[in-house]
Parts: C-alpha cells; sequence; structure tokens
C-alpha cells in the first residue's frame, strides 16, 4: 500500500507446503500458515538528471508460522520441516533500478537478514541475499522478469550452541516470472526458479 509516491507499506502472508522425502524413513508433509513479514520501502527523492534509482527497504518477519509440530509418535519434527522458524527476523536492503527506455528495467538488490532464536534455542544463520535482473513490459499491466539471485548463509546454531556443518553457504538460482495486475492495488505473480550453483 502506498502512503505517497516515496513510502511503501507492504505485508505477505504465506501459505507454506513442505514435503521431505529421507532414504529409509516416512516422508513427512506439512502445510499451514507460514511466518508473516511486515516491511516498508522508501524510495528515494530522484533528481532531474539522474539514470538510476535508489530504495532502501526494511522488513520484520513475526514467529506467526507454527514451530512446534510432531510426528505421528509425538516427537518434536526438525527445524526444517516445521511451518515457521520461530523467531522474530529484521531485514535491510538497498535496490537500484534503471529504466531502458521502451523496453523494460534493469534492477539490482543487495539485503541483509538477521535472524533471531526460537523457544528450542535454535538460530538459523543470518544471511547476505543479492540479485541482479531484466523485467520486460508485455503491457501497461504485465510484465516478466528474468533474475539472478543468491544468498551467502551463514550456518545454523542448534539447540545445544554448537554450529550444523550442513547448513550455511553460498546458494545462486536463475527465475522466471510472470507478473500481472489484477486491481487497484493487488497483482498476480508466478514464478519459476532453479539452482545453477551450491
Amino acid at each position: 500500500h502506498s502512503l505517497n509516491d516515496q513510502l511503501m507499506l507492504r505485508a505477505n502472508v504465506p501459505y507454506v507446503v513442505k514435503q521431505l522425502s529421507m532414504t529409509g524413513e516416512e516422508d513427512i508433509n506439512t502445510r499451514g500458515l507460514g511466518d508473516i513479514t511486515l516491511g516498508a520501502k522508501y524510495q528515494f527523492k530522484p533528481r532531474p538528471a539522474d539514470k538510476v534509482l535508489l530504495s532502501a527497504s526494511f522488513d520484520l518477519k513475526l514467529p506467526t508460522g507454527q514451530n512446534n509440530l510432531k510426528d505421528a509418535v509425538g516427537d518434536r519434527l526438525e527445524e526444517h520441516s516445521q511451518l515457521g522458524t520461530g523467531s522474530t527476523d529484521f531485514s535491510l536492503g538497498l535496490v537500484a533500478t534503471m529504466e531502458d527506455p521502451g523496453k523494460g528495467l534493469w534492477f539490482a538488490g543487495l539485503r541483509g537478514r538477521w535472524n533471531g532464536k526460537n523457544k528450542e534455542d535454535y538460530r538459523y544463520g543470518n544471511a547476505l541475499f543479492y540479485n541482479i535482473g531484466y523485467s520486460k513490459t508485455l503491457d501497461p499491466g504485465a510484465a516478466v522478469i528474468f533474475e539472478l539471485n543468491g544468498r551467502f548463509a551463514g550456518k545454523d546454531r542448534t539447540e545445544s550452541g554448537e554450529k550444523d556443518e550442513n547448513s550455511g553457504g553460498h546458494f545462486g538460482y536463475l527465475s522466471l516470472s510472470y507478473r500481472r495486475d489484477i486491481g487497484k492495488e493487488l497483482g498476480f505473480v508466478a514464478a519459476y526458479q532453479i539452482p545453477v550453483f551450491r
């Protein structure tokens, strides 16, 4: 929701579906409300000669998704099977955009995320996200976007305070998405993402 030409408020309310298959173990399927994120984006006022526009963002993720799900015998499911992280996290980001007149829009971004600890004393590793992409306008209400997304993530801290050596690292993805306006303040997004390096 735009408050004015420079400030926009946003909310992300996810419905999560997780399916986990492990060799020699029963499949795990969980679904339900995930962690809600509330945020704000501020567009820096450009000067007439500026070719690149800058904006900053702040997001607060709340622990609204269930983090205490259990299996059939009553044991708590491991962290990555839970619907939410159980922690309050915040992110700060910076995005640069440059219009390609009559064709589309180039963009690049950098965002840091700092994760809190949940009730089980588990803390996901802090992360740095980056992206670069191009948005091609199809008509006044629709666009297709090509994008490279990446993240550097620190190692998770387990309940005992030790680092999880099977977590963290540098990941890269290519994504293609289609976006269409469906109302004054509503839009539809369909996206496909594939990992390209790890």
